[in-house]
């Protein structure tokens, strides 16, 4: 069992939409340590940012390359040491995903149409809140 105690956290960021929960929260004793939670009905990712403007840099990525045939990568945060990227697909142009992957084992959520538009609309409210 592990001596140190779990950490509490706060909302700092919620975004809201019929198909996604978009959350951003900050450690109580230390502003720095941040994660995103992003659920669904059938799935949920929580992984720690870098900072705060992770999460505009998400939102920056998503409106720039929607509707592009073009690959691009961004690393959005961290999932237990593996880099979380967003991905951009240059196979549809309404495309992207979320990958962690580490030395072998891989996570990852597609985001294509109407689940996009609205992964798009919750994280700009997030980032109206924080």
């Amino acid at each position: 069992m592990s001596a140190t105690p779990p950490k509490h956290y706060g909302v700092a960021g919620v975004g809201s939409t019929s198909r996604f929960d978009v959350e951003v929260d900050e450690a109580l004793d230390d502003a720095s340590d941040l994660q995103m939670s992003i659920s669904t009905r059938s799935w949920t990712f929580r992984f720690a940012l870098s900072a705060r403007e992770d999460v505009a840099r998400i939102l920056s990525f998503l409106r720039e390359h929607t509707g592009r045939l073009e690959f691009s990568e961004i690393v959005v945060g961290s999932f237990h040491d593996a880099p979380v990227r967003l991905i951009k697909d240059d196979e549809f142009a309404d495309r992207f995903w979320f990958r962690a992957c580490g030395d072998g084992p891989m996570v990852e959520f597609v985001l294509a149409a109407d689940d996009l538009t609205e992964f798009t609309d919750a994280v700009a409210q997030a980032v109206q809140d924080l």
